[in-house]
This record gives structure tokens, C-alpha cells and sequence, in this order.
């Protein structure tokens, strides 16, 4: 069964969050230099307003399959410098865990519009350096 999420891509494990952001977007990873299509899905911004990571913030996208997969879920961190690539497009790259290594990893996000775009990349130029 499907975890449960609301409309606005809010999903389980959120519950100690508030939401700074989200949007309808396609994700893409790059992967030997093509993207590689993660479906239309939902990206938040969200911070943490209790618990051990009270006042950190994390970037999450789930896709929109019926199963609602989290694709992505990554803590701001004060070197993470998402790009314009483009009037709708962000590029962002920074180190994931890959079969218990770090590898980088290379993202562009695809929004319906550019103000979404720049939002986006303000708000994580805004808030990454308390992270």
C-alpha cells in the first residue's frame, strides 16, 4: 500500500516540519553525462521545527507513481549552490550515499515556470548556510 500523502506532496516522516516551499516539477539525474527522467513528482522545501534536527532543512521529492516514491532527500548544507540552467531549469550537485560510498550526484529540476525556478534557489541560498 501506497504511504499517505497530501495533496500538496506532504508525506509520512514530515510531521516535525514546516513546509517553506513545494512545486510540481520533473526531476532528471545525470547520470554519464544524460539525464535520466525521475517522472513528475513533487519537490519541498521543508524545515524542521522539533527534534534532534530542529531548525535544519531538507529537500525532498516523491513522484507522483501510485507508489509515491522519495526520490530524493538531501539536508541543506552551506556549500550547496543550485544553478539557473535555464529560465525553468536548476541544476544542483552535491555527495550521496551509493552502495555505502559517497559518489556525486548531478540533479537538474524542471519547473512549470521560472518564477518557481527562482524561488527555489533563493530559498536555499537563503537558508542553507544555517544548516
Amino acid at each position: 500500500m501506497p504511504p499517505e500523502v497530501t495533496e500538496d506532496g506532504e508525506g509520512p516522516g514530515e510531521e516535525d516540519e514546516t513546509n517553506l516551499f513545494w512545486a510540481i516539477c520533473k526531476l532528471y539525474q545525470i547520470e554519464d553525462g544524460k539525464p535520466t527522467p525521475h517522472g513528475v513528482g513533487t519537490i519541498r522545501l521543508n524545515r524542521f521545527h522539533k527534534g534532534p534536527s530542529e531548525g535544519r532543512h531538507r529537500i525532498l521529492y516523491r513522484d507522483q507513481s501510485v507508489i509515491r516514491e522519495l526520490r530524493l532527500n538531501l539536508f541543506l548544507f552551506p556549500l550547496l549552490s543550485p544553478k539557473l540552467r535555464g529560465p525553468k531549469d536548476v541544476g544542483m550537485s552535491f555527495l550521496q550515499d551509493q552502495n555505502g560510498q559517497k559518489a556525486l550526484q548531478n540533479y537538474i529540476v524542471k519547473f512549470r515556470d521560472g518564477a518557481s525556478a527562482e524561488k527555489f534557489v533563493k530559498l536555499i541560498e537563503e537558508n542553507r548556510g544555517s544548516d
